[in-house]
């Protein structure tokens, strides 16, 4: 009677080992993923980044969220523009990419100085 009890474990270990797995393959800054802008263009009420990201993880990394900051003359931070890319990114590939940054002040758009992007999150 007793050995039918051993027949529940996989039960508990399947979930146990999942999670593991999952967790490895969590993102987190520093993993190979990194966005490159390539050109910034202000527009009447937006900004245009054009740019790409670049897989140098053994992880093909999907729906990617890049981050892009804005700051001032005097390195102040005053805006930013976050956005999901709905994108593939196999290990050791590159892939280009646009975003559309609206809903930004017009004095972020007319006086932004400087810029700094970011892999915010991805999923695998």
């Amino acid at each position: 009677m007793y050995w039918m009890w051993l027949l529940l474990i996989p039960v508990f270990l399947i979930p146990i080992i999942m999670m593991k797995i999952s967790e490895e393959n969590e993102y987190k800054p520093g993993v190979g993923l990194k966005a490159i802008v390539q050109k910034v263009t202000p527009e009447n009420e937006e900004i245009i980044v054009l740019g790409k990201l670049v897989n140098s993880s053994e992880i093909q990394w999907k729906m990617v969220i890049v981050n892009v900051e804005f700051y001032n003359d005097k390195n102040e931070f005053i805006d930013e523009c976050t956005r999901r890319l709905r994108v593939t990114v196999p290990p050791g590939e590159e892939e280009n990419f646009k975003l559309v940054c609206d809903g930004l002040s017009k004095e972020t758009i007319v006086n932004y100085n400087s810029y700094k992007i970011k892999v915010g999150d991805a999923g695998s």
